[in-house]
């Protein structure tokens, strides 16, 4: 598992540092915290914070912050850290420079806290470095980031020094709330969140957004915090829509954040919170082309076609993603202006072929083709959606530069659609083996296998059918062995050779098909219970378990699975798990055929 090259300590206070309006620790906690997303600013994990936590006199964790009154020798700190890949541990000492500090109260640049770092870059402490370094409390936020600075040129780090002038803050009661936020963050742990409130934990950030709507890398973290919480389970998805909508209450000013949460929101169905944001970030006079795009989706949903019209062709002047051209085309046709769709369509593809041309002029998200070739090889495949000439060209030529596998696999598609077949079989062989969406990559070797072997589709519905052993079956094996030679991706005929050969007893070979088949098809209950059924008769009760355990897992409220289950396990010997499975099967249908053999069996009836 990779982890960071730079591990910071939390920061030792030999006397404790008041600072009005902070708990006891913050500082030393949170400044190393936000060095670390400093130094991480260029999109790598350069930078980690040891979160240390107390514990009492038996070694048991107690869920608060260890308190560190002195900085820890580099024996010890290299003890905490893996032996491979750790380029430097950085501990500091917290100091005031005065007995307490208060931010509503006049102070000199010189006045406030002082950090004494020190920087190990070897196990033993031969090599370090150490420095002071003034923390302004008239700016501790920009005075932080030098900080940053200072240390990433001592370990030859990069770092983006742009950021913090887009989503800082020179406030320094924001950023002070910002620190109790990525405090409040941290203690978003179920194993020691201790009945606190996680919405009162994160309230800091929106009190930082309150204090400097600007304060864009607030709100950004607020997000990523929520975010973070509900995957957790720790906060209802409900209470942290209710938190975004107290930080959109302040009216921040970071359109790429709100374009990020309102995308996040349209995720989970709360579309008209979503709308709010992305209207925030449309806002602004540089808009997202993500707002700009799915804020125009949202209101083509719901028939307002002027307004995403605007939105789209706003998006085609300043992005000139292929995108736009997808969203404009699909409006066009649905308004039956062919003509106007199909110009659409013929801009979006000269665009992606410019991007293969010259790639080092896009960015690298825009290194993509986006939805146009889905939506393409969709329409195409309507009733008279005949391309124009150009189009068909177009399509040919970008055979050879789009080469990501789920573009290609759409490029295929839409060749195969205009009886480009050769340029088409070129395009889903070279796709399908690297396919994610496993959807898709079914839909494209179904293609492939129509361009490929003759008669596919009712040659195909032949074999399926085969119910009973007779003479059709070693036709109908042949046939499909042949097409898995040619597409190995369709697991269909990997699943229908598993099914003849257990119709003629050959439970080995049986078996071996239906793995195959699960192996393509990892979420289809029906390859596994076939699976369970023709091991369990070739006698091996383990290898049944396991596959109708992962049926059960994909359909845990059917019946009949779980009554299947509870007689394999019981023939496992496997009597506890057997009679969970029972009483899981019963829950379900008592009244189930199968459940009731299976209650008999296991009962000794």
């Amino acid at each position: 598992m990779e982890h960071p090259g730079i591990f910071f300590f939390p920061f030792s206070e030999p006397e404790p540092v008041d600072v009005t309006g902070l708990e006891p620790g913050v500082l030393s906690r949170r400044i190393p915290d936000f060095l670390c997303i400093c130094l991480n600013d260029n999109g790598r994990e350069n930078a980690g914070l040891l979160e240390i936590r107390a514990a009492d006199e038996d070694g048991v964790p107690t869920g608060n912050w260890l308190a560190l009154d002195q900085a820890p020798e580099a024996d010890d700190v290299m003890s905490f850290l893996p032996n491979n890949g750790v380029t430097a541990a950085i501990v500091g000492t917290l100091k005031l420079t005065q007995d307490q500090v208060r931010l509503d109260a006049p102070t000199h640049r010189d006045d406030g806290l002082e950090i004494d770092l020190t920087l190990i870059r070897d196990r033993h402490g031969l090599d370090q470095t150490t420095f002071p370094w003034r923390l302004n409390l008239k700016d501790p936020g920009t005075s932080c980031v030098a900080l940053a600075r200072r240390i990433a040129r001592e370990l030859a780090v990069p770092m983006n020094s742009r950021t913090w002038e887009k989503v800082g803050t020179h406030n320094p009661t924001a950023f002070l709330h910002f620190l109790r936020g990525l405090d409040g963050a941290a203690s978003l742990d179920p194993e020691v969140l201790l009945g606190r409130d996680p919405r009162e934990l994160l309230e800091p950030f929106i009190e930082a957004l309150i204090a400097d709507p600007e304060f864009g890398l607030a709100l950004r973290r607020l997000h990523v915090a929520i975010h973070e919480a509900v995957h957790a389970c720790v906060m209802t998805l409900e209470e942290g829509v209710a938190l975004l909508d107290r930080a959109l209450s302040a009216y921040p000013a970071d359109h790429e954040a709100a374009a990020s949460i309102g995308e996040f929101l349209v995720a989970v169905e709360e579309n008209d919170r979503a709308e709010e944001w992305l209207r925030l970030a449309v806002s602004q006079p540089e808009p997202p082309a993500s707002a700009l795009e799915t804020l125009g989706i949202l209101l083509a949903n719901r028939d307002e076609t002027v307004q995403a019209r605007n939105l789209w062709l706003t998006g085609v002047r300043l992005d000139g993603h292929p995108d736009f051209f997808a969203h404009l085309a699909r409006l066009a046709f649905t308004e039956n202006d062919v003509g106007e769709a199909w110009d659409k369509v013929l801009r979006g593809l000269r665009r992606i072929y410019e991007q293969r041309l010259h790639p080092g002029e896009w960015e690298e998200e825009e290194g993509r083709s986006g939805v146009l070739l889905r939506y393409l090889s969709e329409h195409l495949g309507e009733a008279g959606a005949a391309p124009p000439p150009d189009v068909v060209d177009l399509l040919v030529d970008l055979c050879g530069h789009v080469l990501e596998p789920a573009d290609r696999l759409e490029l295929g598609l839409c060749l195969a659609l205009v009886d480009r077949s050769d340029a088409a079989t070129q395009a889903l062989r070279g796709a399908l083996p690297h396919v994610e969406d496993v959807d898709r990559r079914d839909v494209g070797a179904q293609r492939l296998a129509e361009l490929l072997v003759p008669d596919f589709d009712e040659r195909f519905k032949l074999a399926a059918s085969i119910e009973e052993a007779g003479p059709d079956i070693d036709n109908a094996l042949a046939f499909l062995r042949e097409v898995s030679q040619e597409v190995p991706q369709l697991w269909p005929a990997a699943y229908f050779s598993g099914k003849l050969h257990d119709l003629r007893g050959e439970l080995v070979e049986a078996a071996n098909w239906f793995r195959k088949a699960a192996s393509l098809r990892r979420d289809q209950q029906t390859i596994w219970a076939r699976l369970a059924a023709c091991a369990s008769r070739a006698g091996d009760i383990g290898d049944a378990c396991d596959a109708m355990e992962r049926a059960v897992e994909i359909e845990p409220n059917d019946a009949r699975l779980q009554a299947d289950l509870a007689l394999f396990l019981h023939a496992a010997g496997r009597e506890e798990e057997a009679r969970a499975a029972i009483e899981a099967a019963e829950t379900l249908d008592p009244e189930d055929e199968n459940v009731e053999r299976a209650r008999r069996v296991i009962a000794g009836d």
